[in-house]
């Protein structure tokens, strides 16, 4: 029979943040590679909205949900952990532009254990053809009643989680 083993104190944690409209099943096949090396996983793709509306006009919404990303290292008793960030696209880059801000400003974010981040088919250049382009390929996407915009941790998605990132 399958047994679950908690991965060690020291293994590392990921923090997988979606490109613009990924659907979770998408981070799911990058978390299994990093679970197999015993690293426990984080995955959130912000809204698009956020991404697209609020922040081409000024108003910093993915804010609240990069601290919140950060929190859960505490909440999960994991901050102690090393930390490497698997960024996705513009959409990822966004959100991960507000990571970094919180984690050189704010407390305790300045104690995390930053190894790496890989920035994965990003950025893009920010002009309005390229803008367009995208923002016409994700709203595409709204006609899909699968789309998913949340959060898994190792797989599971709590209420804890649920609740955290709520916005």
């Amino acid at each position: 029979s399958p047994t679950h083993t908690e991965p060690a104190d020291g293994q590392p944690v990921v923090i997988l943040l979606g490109w613009a409209g990924c659907q979770d099943k998408y981070l799911a096949k990058y978390s299994a590679m990093y679970s197999q090396k015993g690293c426990t996983i984080i995955r959130y793709t912000a809204p698009w909205r956020m991404i697209f509306f609020s922040e081409s006009f000024g108003v910093r919404s993915l804010q609240t949900p990069a601290r919140r990303l950060l929190e859960l290292l505490f909440d999960y008793s994991i901050e102690n952990r090393p930390v490497l960030f698997h960024v996705f696209s513009n959409g990822g880059v966004m959100l991960y532009r507000y990571v970094l801000e919180a984690l050189h400003t704010q407390q305790p974010f300045k104690s995390l254990k930053v190894v790496g981040t890989i920035f994965d088919s990003a950025p893009g250049r920010r002009n309005l053809r390229g803008g367009l382009r995208v923002f016409c390929m994700v709203s595409c996407l709204l006609l899909s009643p699968l789309l998913v915009e949340g959060i898994s941790v190792e797989g599971r998605t709590t209420k804890l989680v649920k609740e955290h990132l709520s916005i």
